[in-house]
């Protein structure tokens, strides 16, 4: 597993876990991959990766992370149902 991807895993699990749902099939996936500019200018490669999480178990949603080289710039995760116990 590419350094990249494995951080895209770690940060994913961590950012389902913060917004209380549960990140699914323990597993990211690369669905693109382009050149673009770094903050320093530099050429970088932006990575995509897609994962699956649930609120409830009874439906799947569609998260996405990006990283531009190691470094994390987006996660997003689907509109998805709030679970009342996630409500504070």
């Amino acid at each position: 597993m590419s350094a990249v991807r494995e951080r895209a895993l770690l940060a994913a699990r961590e950012y389902c876990r913060q917004m209380g749902v549960q990140f699914l099939d323990g597993s990211v996936a690369r669905n693109g991959i382009r050149l673009t500019r770094s903050r320093s200018g530099s050429v970088a490669l932006a990575q995509r990766f897609s994962f699956e999480f649930t609120v409830t178990g009874e439906r799947r949603y569609q998260g996405e992370a990006i990283f531009v080289g190691r470094r994390q710039v987006k996660m997003w995760l689907e509109p998805h149902v709030i679970s009342p116990d996630t409500l504070h």
